[in-house]
Parts: structure tokens; C-alpha cells; sequence
């Protein structure tokens, strides 16, 4: 079994228990970029906020589609 978890703001959350650490890995990655995008929604440079809203996005499209 594997344990996924995410720190924010010094705050950990657990994010479930799965069978593969691709399963675990993938909700992670899911977290990841909930939190992105509402740090891009409270920024003011649109170029951060683009920034912010693709850099997990990217990764979980690689995971999803297995790439």
C-alpha cells in the first residue's frame, strides 16, 4: 500500500492510501495543482499566473496519458 500526502503552508494533508505508487503519485500531482491554481488566482502578474496553472497540469497530462 501506498501513502500519498502534500504539505502546504506548513500543513500536511493526507491524501489517501493506493495500491500502486502511480495511484498515489497521480493524487499528489492532483493536489498539487488544486493549490496552484488558487495561488494563480490571488496573483496579479499574468505571466506567474499562466506560470502557476501549467506547472502541474503538464505533469499530470504525461502521468495520465502515459507519456
Amino acid at each position: 500500500r501506498y501513502e500519498a500526502q502534500a504539505s502546504h503552508n506548513g500543513k500536511v494533508q493526507h491524501l489517501g492510501t493506493f495500491s500502486t505508487p502511480e495511484e498515489a503519485h497521480k493524487a499528489w500531482l492532483k493536489k498539487k495543482d488544486e493549490w496552484a491554481n488558487i495561488l494563480a488566482d490571488k496573483e496579479t502578474n499574468s505571466v506567474v499566473s499562466q506560470l502557476l496553472r501549467n506547472r502541474f497540469k503538464i505533469k499530470q497530462e504525461e502521468i495520465f496519458n502515459g507519456i
